[in-house]
């Protein structure tokens, strides 16, 4: 499934493994799960070798639509795909420190009915975006305190393992908040965690371009100056005063 804002264009692209030579026709149908919803626009539809592409705009947040791409193929004969797309409103803030994963990528790793699962705790059918934003704010505070050891923070170039380790430990948190979680979650938080522990002992190294950690200012000695020649304060002085 792919995911999409409102207000965003969206590239997709449509696959159908076999050469094409033109699109036949793009036809949009809303699942009608929000009452008076609109309907996305598709534009610059285009053949790319064995694929359809075209740009998506518009749609109603909290709709799930239905995306029919019908092509012509080299050999001229017509065939048929369906691409689903759902439009929410991912306009949700995020520490800069844990932006390893977005939202979107969250949702389309996982699946819209998997997160929708795990935060809608008031059965609207909709996905709680505070509960999203926490689970991937404290996956991203988590990386930080072991790769900040190693490599200055933020991690710049991306680096994908670390993508993937945000996507098993938010999860991991998404489903430790109803209790029930399945043991495979579990098992990848759990191998998220060992695979920062090497990258703390340098065992797994980030790609090329990578900034190190700086390091730690090292502290200073402290100097006292001794007192200056003069009169002193003797213990006889005090039994007299």
């Amino acid at each position: 499934m792919i995911v999409k804002q409102p207000s965003e264009t969206r590239q997709i692209s449509v696959a159908f493994g076999v050469a094409l030579s033109a699109v036949v026709s793009v036809v949009i149908t809303s699942r009608a799960l929000i009452s008076g919803s609109v309907l996305p626009t598709a534009s610059a539809q285009a053949v790319a070798g064995s694929a359809v592409t075209l740009l998506l705009a518009g749609g109603t947040d909290g709709e799930r639509y239905q995306v029919t791409v019908r092509a012509s193929t080299a050999a001229g004969e017509t065939r048929e795909r369906d691409t689903e797309v759902a439009v929410i409103e991912l306009g949700w803030e995020t520490p800069a420190a844990g932006a390893y994963l977005s939202p979107a990528a969250l949702i389309e790793r996982a699946g819209i009915d998997i997160v929708t699962r795990l935060t809608d705790e008031d059965g609207l059918g909709r996905i709680d975006a505070a509960r999203v934003a926490g689970a991937l704010a404290d996956a991203g505070a988590e990386i930080d305190g072991y790769v900040s050891s190693r490599y200055a923070l933020p991690v710049t170039p991306a680096w994908p393992m670390l993508t993937t380790i945000a996507f098993d430990l938010a999860i991991a948190r998404l489903w430790q908040a109803r209790g029930d979680a399945p043991g495979g979650v579990a098992e990848a938080a759990a191998a998220a965690r060992r695979q920062l522990k090497m990258i703390v002992d340098g065992l797994i190294v980030a790609p090329a371009g990578t900034t190190p950690a700086t390091a730690a200012a090292q502290p200073q000695p402290v100097l006292f100056q001794p007192p200056s020649a003069g009169p002193t304060l003797r213990s006889r002085d005090l039994r007299n005063l």
